[in-house]
């Protein structure tokens, strides 16, 4: 029963045309393409960890600290997520996290592909802000990334919306879809 978040923020949440959408994907997959090739890789060409786990995941509330400059009630002292010990059999779920409103933390399953391990954390620390809905989540845990000054959280948040996006354009112009997905740089 909460209020949306669009009504919240003040803003004006319409259905976008497929035009706009294109538009959005283009921009999206141009930004993380451009982070990408900045990033580190493994010896498979995949996003190599700058850092551990518990160090990403630490970066979370400095993210949502940053995004309260701009959005003065995303701050606030929420502990930062925790990994998740049964993370490999959770992946047979397709679950990526958790959050428990008995103990108000966000867990998270550590075992999902690296690149998208931040906006995940970050997913699940808006659930903890007190924001259930699954796609209200997604934007929060984009704009913190965005928020971040570490480029690998930046980059996580935008192929999170970005995959989104796409997967939207896809069931509004196919044609726009497949001309957007071969932007994707090889990484």
């Amino acid at each position: 029963h909460r209020m949306p978040l669009a009504d919240r923020l003040g803003w004006d949440a319409r259905p976008s045309s497929a035009g706009e959408l294109a538009d959005l994907c283009e921009e999206l997959i141009l930004r993380a393409n451009a982070i990408r090739m900045t990033l580190p890789e493994d010896e498979n060409g995949v996003v190599a960890p700058p850092f551990a786990t518990e160090e990403v995941l630490a970066l979370i509330p400095a993210a949502y600290e940053k995004l309260s400059d701009t959005i003065e009630w995303m701050g606030g002292r929420y502990a930062a997520p925790k990994p998740v010990l049964a993370s490999r059999p959770m992946c047979f779920t397709e679950i990526t996290g958790i959050f428990s409103p008995f103990t108000l933390e966000a867990n998270v399953n550590v075992a999902v592909p690296y690149p998208l391990l931040g906006a995940n954390a970050a997913h699940e620390a808006a659930h903890q802000r007190g924001f259930a809905r699954e796609d209200e989540a997604n934007f929060i845990a984009f704009m913190a990334c965005r928020a971040s000054d570490d480029e690998y959280l930046t980059y996580s948040g935008l192929l999170l919306a970005a995959i989104h996006a796409m997967n939207a354009l896809y069931g509004a112009d196919q044609d726009a879809h497949r001309t957007l997905h071969a932007l994707y740089c090889e990484g």
